[in-house]
């Protein structure tokens, strides 16, 4: 049997064992990068408050409704430029702050050159229409001939060392937006479970800065942008957060000699031209939605940039290891000094009820995640070891002493519990144990075999308790049995009916003599307890 000190060293060395798994979890390994993803997930997708989204962002939708409507005059998509080309002149005209394509354009139309010529042409009148570009995987870098000295909206870093490397990139056909540098990435890059869930503000290429729209946008008006190179997007609620136009009603009411829409509707407004239609396919997965379209995604980036409000987190897992590395270490104090059952089980379920909420009322009083999901991991990893082990020394050494006295002479408690059959038995049962296991520290429970089990209906279960006389007598007898369960009892199960009895037996030095006493002693209590002879004999487990 293991003594208390040495229930306490194994509390200890579990304890050592799983801190030493968490400082490689947070320090190498990140095997729970799903489980924190999830969590994020979860508190972004039930977040109370959002911030509002960004008034001045419009976006003009090529949606389903634009597509069946313009198809008629100018066929599927995609339209000739001209049309687009139409469409920012009609906006200048309410002089717009920004206008921002979320679409590529990265070939011409060699039917239509004079299409593009026009679009170009538009571009170039107006220093306010920003374009993307495709930025490749970087292993084709190597078959590029374009490097980034020969891009206008590139910045050369004097801090960092440069050759001028080759950088694989699709620039758009329109030299008067590349000219202007009024160009950037608009790559929204997945994490590994294919979840959208930051944006990347730009790239560092061999000691050059390659930005991506929202960060163009934001330097062209003058706004000052986070520093951090990829931040997590901060969502302003549901897909349809922002204030949004159907194309072909904004177009065709360009074209009416008396314009039905507000003359100034898009004055000093960031309008993104971009769709949210299905035939399209640029929706992606986001924390928010399942498919959210990808220019809702830039609008975001670009509130989040010029706003900069992105989502902050810890840069360093020193907080959240430190918080784990606490939570193991007290709660396996807690268990090796025996501390009340009670008290482990409230003060555990508080801290991780704690964690949960400060993790998740983080995100909702600021713009700053307190990501507390593997604290949370390790806890309970380490409360279910710990209770697991507590649960299986506690009635091994229990069943040891059982073993251990009866081979020396001493006082024994026994008692006689019988449930009689009724709708709430089981849990009678199991709170009447319960209640008993938490006041006696070295209690054996065994329950009586019932041959019939039309007799077990009939008469219920019955139990033997079994305790060290020495440990509480006043609590172990038949009287203090009785007041033990009214008193600890829950008030939600009622214990009228339940048969106690109890006696004293005093065992020898004789192994032998000892289990024939314990057996008939037993037996005999048990009769005159329910007086109903169901239990014919009756032979305890050693």
């Amino acid at each position: 049997m293991l003594r208390p000190k040495n229930h306490a060293l194994a509390y200890y060395c579990v304890a050592l064992l799983l801190s030493l798994a968490t400082l490689a979890e947070f320090l190498h390994f990140n095997y729970l990068g799903r489980l924190e993803s999830g969590a994020y997930d979860l508190s972004l997708k039930h977040r109370l408050f959002y911030a509002p989204a960004d008034p001045d962002i419009v976006i003009v939708d090529i949606d389903e409704r634009s597509l069946a409507a313009m198809g008629e005059e100018y066929g599927r998509w995609p339209w000739p430029r001209a049309v687009l080309a139409e469409f920012v002149e009609g906006l200048q005209a309410q002089a717009p702050a920004a206008v921002v394509f979320d679409i590529l354009f990265s070939e011409p139309d060699i039917y239509n050159p004079e299409s593009d010529a026009y679009l170009n042409s538009v571009a170039e009148s107006y220093d306010n229409v920003f374009f993307p570009f495709i930025r490749l995987p970087a292993h084709n870098d190597a078959l590029s001939e374009l490097r980034p000295s020969m891009v206008p909206g590139f910045q050369r870093l004097d801090h960092l060392p440069s050759s001028d490397a080759p950088l694989a990139a699709i620039l758009p056909f329109l030299n008067a937006a590349v000219t202007a540098g009024r160009i950037g990435t608009n790559t929204i890059q997945p994490d590994d479970d294919g979840i959208v869930r930051s944006y990347e503000l730009y790239e560092i290429h061999d000691g050059w800065l390659i930005p991506s729209l929202p960060m163009t946008l934001a330097s062209q008006l003058n706004e000052a942008t986070p520093q951090a190179q990829s931040l997590l997007i901060n969502w302003r609620g549901d897909v349809g957060a922002y204030e949004s136009v159907s194309f072909v009603e904004v177009f065709e009411d360009f074209l009416q000699r008396e314009p039905s829409r507000p003359g100034d509707e898009f004055n000093n407004k960031i309008i993104i031209i971009g769709s949210t239609a299905p035939s399209l396919h640029d929706l992606k997965p986001t924390p928010i939605a399942r498919s959210h379209p990808g220019v809702e995604i830039l609008a975001t980036g670009i509130d989040n940039a010029i706003n900069r409000d992105f989502i902050r987190t810890f840069q360093a897992p020193w907080v959240p290891l430190a918080i784990a590395l606490l939570i193991i270490w007290i709660t396996a104090i807690a268990f090796a000094r025996q501390v009340p059952v009670a008290v482990i089980d409230g003060l555990y379920g508080a801290s991780q009820g704690g964690l949960l909420v400060l993790g998740f009322a983080s995100i909702n009083v600021s713009n700053f995640y307190l990501d507390l999901s593997a604290p949370v991991f390790f806890g309970l990893a380490y409360f279910a070891a710990a209770r697991g082990y507590q649960i299986y020394s506690t009635r091994s050494d229990s069943r040891r002493i059982w073993q251990k006295r009866f081979e020396s002479p001493g006082p024994v408690a026994i008692g006689v519990l019988h449930f009689p059959s009724k709708t709430n038995a089981k849990q009678l049962i199991r709170q009447t144990l319960a209640r008993i296991r938490k006041l006696f520290r070295s209690v054996y429970i065994e329950k009586v075999p019932v041959e019939n089990s039309g007799l077990k209906i009939t008469f219920g279960e019955t139990y033997f308790v079994f305790n060290l006389f020495e440990e509480r007598p006043e609590l172990f007898s038949t009287t203090g049995l009785k007041d033990l369960l009214q008193k600890t009892g829950s008030g939600s199960v009622s214990s009228e009916g339940l048969f106690v009895a109890s006696s004293v037996m005093h065992f020898e030095s004789d192994r032998a003599t000892n289990e024939q006493l314990w057996k008939s002693h037993a037996f005999t209590l048990l009769q005159s307890t329910t007086n109903t002879g169901i239990c014919r004999e009756y032979t305890p487990s050693n």
